[in-house]
């Protein structure tokens, strides 16, 4: 049989042209278009850079750190010059790593001649460069990014994700969790630890394990992140590789320090918190999501745009264990139950950064070949650090008019404490932080073992409810209730005769919620330490000197 070929039909497509534009003015619009689009988009990466970069000055530089970090600098201070950490005169409601952790910045301040606040900025700042640039590196390391384009987006992503705060935020337990916790995070979801040396996984470890004891609660973050590696592998044999290990027996670690330093937290000031704290977080799930608009838009948008594009990514495994490590920190945030915006930081970071890494992922190809035009140079760095000057002003100069206007709008609370000399004791009677950071400040001595009243409020609640109140969240039994206001009576007689602080700032508690966590209860702070006969002994050498309605200033007499 002769053997014999079919003619092959050849199509040939033309591109349609435009209407009304000639073959060479489709040419030449294309050609512009191909010039313009790369200087565009560096123009924009160079100013979101800008704006990243200034941000991240901002927070160093300018920030004031809030009460919570202002009174653990304060603590670490105290346990610096030889006070015991939980001991008669110094008890903090947090583990002991809070305190322990800011005597490093403490330290710094001492050895560089600063002020602790500041070295907090400075250190917190250190961390997050260091952490971008460690999860840029192990990114590299995977495959995941790959020229120096995405690994500048990389990096860049990881400092936003973990500098979306703002300055008075700088150095909360949840943002060092964050930083400490991300490197660890990524290298596990990317698959870079397979090709990393056994020191450098167990380092990893080690270093998510701090972040994770500085912050127990988000345990569950962690807990949801490997639930998602190991259904991705069909395997629980992270359970034993390197960094996995070296994570839980940092945890167990400091669980055994903690016994053998500070046993009493355990044996006592966690049943304290375990039958009182909860006055501070009352606000129910279906309160916290409707508080959030904006995140469940946000976090149901990634979800929905994975499962999507899943198919389209080269490593889909890395945002999907990320928005696991976003549920498990969004059920930390729940279990909370306070609506602090500190709180919910972890979820944020976690959710922008499962963002960020799929959209450099999606975006792979058309980044690889925009990184092969010469604006991506010294014109992208010119143009980056354009914006830096004209921004940077622009901030400074915002900060000096804030700073100006402050000087002018201070409470009764800052100008009383700023009016007495460094080495002052004094002490604002409060269920919240008020006190802080002017104490700190102004060098004062903070005549209290307590930060503030945290064991009133559920006392409050309790004693509403026995007068025809609404129901607490937890109803403590008569013998407890006498329990608790025994101890917290005595030992505020104990701290004015130990300390004789010189002012005594008194809150007025009203039910519109004045006092932290006394929403909806009316109550007399002084009125209830008056009903004991040695409080009112010791309270004899105080007259009320002014108020402002919110306030009384109590001064000492002799």
């Amino acid at each position: 049989m002769p053997f014999s070929v079919t003619p092959m039909k050849i199509i040939k497509t033309e591109r349609i042209p435009t209407p009304g534009l000639s073959a060479m003015q489709q040419q030449l619009k294309e050609s512009e278009i191909a010039v313009w689009l790369p200087r565009l988009f560096a123009l924009g990466l160079a100013a979101a850079a800008a704006f990243l970069l200034v941000h991240f000055l901002d927070l160093v530089l300018f920030a004031v750190p809030d009460h919570d970090q202002s009174w653990l600098l304060y603590a670490a201070e105290r346990v610096a010059a030889g006070v015991q950490l939980d001991g008669p005169r110094l008890v903090e409601t947090n583990p002991p790593l809070a305190v322990w952790f800011s005597l490093i910045p403490v330290a710094l301040a001492h050895l560089f001649r600063t002020t602790s606040a500041f070295m907090l900025n400075l250190y917190t700042g250190v961390l997050m460069l260091g952490s971008a640039l460690w999860s840029g590196r192990l990114l590299h390391r995977a495959g995941f990014l790959k020229g120096p384009l995405q690994l500048f987006l990389g990096v860049s992503a990881t400092l936003l994700a973990e500098s979306l705060i703002t300055g008075a935020e700088i150095g909360q337990r949840e943002q060092f969790l964050v930083i400490l916790l991300v490197p660890y995070l990524l290298s596990a979801a990317s698959g870079a630890t397979t090709r990393l040396p056994v020191i450098e996984r167990c380092a990893l470890g080690i270093v998510a394990g701090i972040g994770v004891c500085l912050k127990p609660q988000e345990i569950l973050a962690l807990f949801c992140f490997e639930i998602v590696l190991a259904f991705g592998i069909r395997s629980l044999r992270r359970l034993y590789s390197p960094d996995f290990l070296s994570l839980f027996l940092t945890a167990c670690g400091y669980l055994l320090l903690v016994r053998l330093t500070t046993a009493v937290y355990i044996t006592h000031t966690v049943p304290l918190l375990k039958a009182t704290y909860w006055a501070f977080g009352e606000d129910s799930i279906s309160t916290l999501v409707r508080n959030s608009p904006g995140f469940n838009i946000a976090f149901l948008a990634a979800i929905a745009a994975w499962f999507f594009l899943r198919n389209r990514l080269r490593n889909s495994k890395l945002p999907l264990a990320l928005l696991g490590c976003t549920i498990g920190a969004l059920l930390a945030y729940f279990q909370q139950h306070t609506g602090w915006g500190n709180h919910q930081f972890p979820q944020i970071a976690f959710l922008v950064l499962a963002i960020c890494t799929m959209a450099i992922d999606l975006f792979s190809p058309s980044l690889h070949n925009l990184a092969q035009h010469r604006i991506f140079g010294i014109r992208f760095f010119a143009t980056a650090t354009l914006c830096t000057l004209i921004l940077l002003p622009i901030v400074i100069i915002h900060h000096r008019r804030v700073a100006f206007r402050m000087m002018f709008n201070k409470g009764i609370v800052e100008d009383t404490l700023a009016s007495y000399p460094a080495g002052t004791p004094v002490y604002v009677l409060s269920t919240g932080l008020d006190g802080f950071p002017p104490v700190l400040q102004h060098h004062l001595i903070w005549a209290s073992r307590y930060v503030h009243l945290w064991m009133l409020p559920a006392l409050a609640k309790n004693d509403a409810l026995s007068h025809g109140g609404p129901v607490p969240k937890k109803v403590l039994t008569p013998e407890v209730i006498a329990q608790i206001s025994t101890l917290q009576r005595r030992e505020m007689v104990e701290d004015l005769q130990s300390w004789k602080p010189a002012v005594v700032i008194v809150k007025l508690c009203r039910p519109e919620g004045i006092c932290q966590a006394m929403t909806g209860v009316p109550f007399d702070m002084l009125g209830w330490f008056l009903k004991d006969s040695a409080f009112t002994v010791e309270w004899a050498n105080y007259r009320k000197q002014t108020g402002n309605g919110y306030y009384d200033v109590y001064t000492r007499i002799q």
